[in-house]
C-alpha cells in the first residue's frame, strides 16, 4: 500500500528508487526444503524471485521481464495493493503480445499525491522460471508525482500473481533483508532460513492481508500496550494490515504518542512525523512487540531510529509512526517484516510469521 510511503517524501532524504542495473540484486538463497514431485522431468512446484533494497530499507524491488521482447521492469514489492501497476521502460505499444483490455483507460490515485493513468492490458510476464502468457496490470502511460520506480507488483489478496502461476499451493513467502536483498517465494515455504515453529493467524478482512494482533512495548520496566492504560474502554487488540509496500509501522496518533513520550529528545517534525535522535543509544529505546496468536514478535530496536530528517539531519525518523485515524486498523510495514519470514497463505486465509537464522533478536 504504496500510499503511506510517500508521504515519507516530505522530510526524508532519501528515497529507494528501483534498481538500474541487475547486479543489485541478491542471488537466490538455498533452496527451499519443499515436497517435490517424483516425476524428474517436471518443472519445480515454486518460483523464486529475488528482491533488492537500497536508501536505508525504504522499500524492496523485483526485476521482472515483461512483453515482447522483454523488457526488465523493477517494480515495487506491495503486499498491500492487489493492483500491479507497470510504468516506462515498459511501452505497451512496442510489445508484440500486448492485448489490450476493452474499454477506456483508468486511473488510479494515491493519497501522497501519485496518479498514473492509462489503459488496461495483458502481457508476457516472467516470475523466475515461471512465464505467464497474459497477465493483467496497468500499463501507466500518464504519471503525476513521484512515481514508486517501474511501477508496483500487486501482492495483495486480490493480486492474480498467486492464481496465476500454477505451481503447487496458494502460498506466498517473503524474506526482506535489511540492507540488501531477499526473495519472494510463490508456491512454497523457504524453511532453511526459518528458526523454530511458524505462528499463523487467520484473516479478519477477506479481502485483504489483515490480521488481528497486539502492540506491546516495554520501558523502564513499565509495560504499557494498546488498551486502558492509555485509554479508558479501548480495546487491547487491533487489525493490522501487513504491508510491505509501506516502510515504517503505522498506528494511530494516541498510541505512537505515549510510545515517544518515553523516549528522550523526541520531537515531530513540521509535517506531523515522530523524530528521535539520530545518536540516540539503541539499549535505552523501549523494546516493542507485536503480539499474534498469543507470540511475541520483537522489532529488534536498531529498526526502530530510521534515516535522517531534511529539516534537521540530526533527528531521525522513528520506524513507529502514528497517522492512522482509527485505532482498530494498523499498518505493520517493513519495519517489522525486515525481521521475520512472512508467509501469505491464500488457501486458508491466513498469515503466518517465523523467525530467521539471518536475523539478531534483541
Amino acid at each position: 500500500m504504496i500510499a503511506y510511503i510517500w508521504m515519507l517524501l516530505a522530510i526524508s532524504s532519501t528515497f529507494a528508487i528501483p534498481a538500474p542495473a541487475p547486479n543489485t540484486f541478491a542471488i537466490r538463497l538455498g533452496s527451499p526444503k519443499l515436497k517435490r514431485s517424483n516425476t524428474t522431468q517436471q518443472p519445480p512446484s515454486y518460483a523464486i524471485l529475488p528482491v533488492s533494497t537500497r536508501d536505508n530499507d525504504n522499500s524492496w524491488t523485483a526485476a521482472i521481464p515483461v512483453g515482447t521482447p522483454p523488457i526488465t521492469v523493477y517494480l515495487q514489492v506491495d503486499t498491500g495493493s492487489g493492483a500491479t501497476v507497470v510504468l516506462a521502460p515498459y511501452q505497451p505499444s512496442l510489445s508484440q503480445t500486448m492485448k489490450k483490455e476493452p474499454g477506456d483507460d483508468i486511473t488510479i490515485e494515491f493519497a501522497s499525491g501519485f496518479k498514473v493513468s492509462g489503459p488496461l492490458v495483458r502481457d508476457v510476464f516472467r516470475i523466475g522460471h515461471i512465464t505467464i502468457p497474459d497477465y493483467k496490470f496497468l500499463a501507466g502511460t500518464n504519471i503525476t508525482g513521484e512515481a514508486p520506480g517501474n511501477g508496483i507488483l500487486g501482492l495483495g489478496i486480490k493480486s492474480p500473481i498467486p492464481s496465476d502461476i500454477t505451481i503447487g499451493t496458494p502460498l506466498l513467502g517473503i524474506q526482506l533483508v535489511k540492507g540488501g536483498g531477499g526473495q519472494l517465494l510463490f508456491g512454497g515455504i523457504d524453511h532453511s532460513i526459518i528458526i523454530g515453529s511458524i505462528t499463523y493467524e487467520k484473516q479478519t478482512v477477506k479481502d485483504q492481508w489483515i490480521i488481528p494482533l497486539k502492540l506491546v512495548f516495554t520501558s523502564g520496566g513499565v509495560e504499557l500496550s494498546a488498551d486502558s492504560r492509555i485509554k479508558p474502554n479501548r480495546p487491547i487488540e487491533s487489525n493490522g494490515l501487513i504491508d510491505s509496500g509501506s516502510t515504517v509501522v503505522y498506528v494511530d496518533d494516541e498510541l505512537a504518542n505515549a510510545f515517544y513520550r518515553t523516549i528522550p529528545g523526541y520531537n515531530i517534525s513540521a509535517d506531523g512525523f515522530y523524530t528521535i535522535p539520530c545518536d540516540i543509544k539503541v539499549s535505552t529505546l523501549p523494546v516493542v512487540k507485536l503480539l499474534i496468536n498469543n507470540r511475541e514478535f520483537p522489532i529488534p530496536r536498531a529498526d526502530l531510529v530510521f534515516e535522517p530528517t531534511k529539516e534537521n539531519p540530526k533527528q531521525c525518523l522513528g520506524g513507529i509512526q502514528g497517522t492512522q485515524p482509527d485505532p482498530n486498523q494498523w499498518i505493520i510495514g517493513d519495519t517489522f517484516i525486515k525481521n521475520y519470514y512472512v508467509i501469505f497463505d491464500r488457501g486458508e486465509g491466513q498469515i503466518g510469521i517465523a523467525q530467521r537464522s539471518d536475523v539478531k533478536y534483541d
